[in-house]
């Protein structure tokens, strides 16, 4: 038995995973909020098990920070595009967003 709030994961799939580091104690690791920090890919939109619900709530970018289609993505509901989603993503660790205070 597998409580609802742990992802499944299936053979094959095109997965995004945000992980914490392993426990000292055993080497485990889980994904960041659970089911939260898993995104699948299905077909061109990528979201994780609650649909994205909440992704972005409270996340705010310094104006001139993002592109128009990153700042977009933030204010998106439900699956996005899996391209917008990858960019986003490479952007914020390229050039260190949060460390930086691009994003909060």
């Amino acid at each position: 038995m597998t409580p609802a709030e742990l992802p499944r994961w299936h053979e094959n799939e095109y997965v995004v995973a945000f992980l914490y580091h392993p426990a000292a104690r055993t080497g485990l690791q889980t994904t960041t909020g659970l089911a939260q920090g898993k995104f699948v890919k299905v077909n061109d939109h990528i979201s994780n098990q609650f649909g994205n619900a909440g992704l972005f709530a409270g996340v705010q970018a310094r104006p001139g920070t993002l592109t128009a289609s990153e700042q977009a993505l933030l204010n998106s509901k439900g699956p996005v595009e899996v391209e917008a989603f990858m960019s986003l993503l490479r952007h914020v660790v390229k050039d260190q967003l949060i460390q930086n205070g691009g994003l909060k």
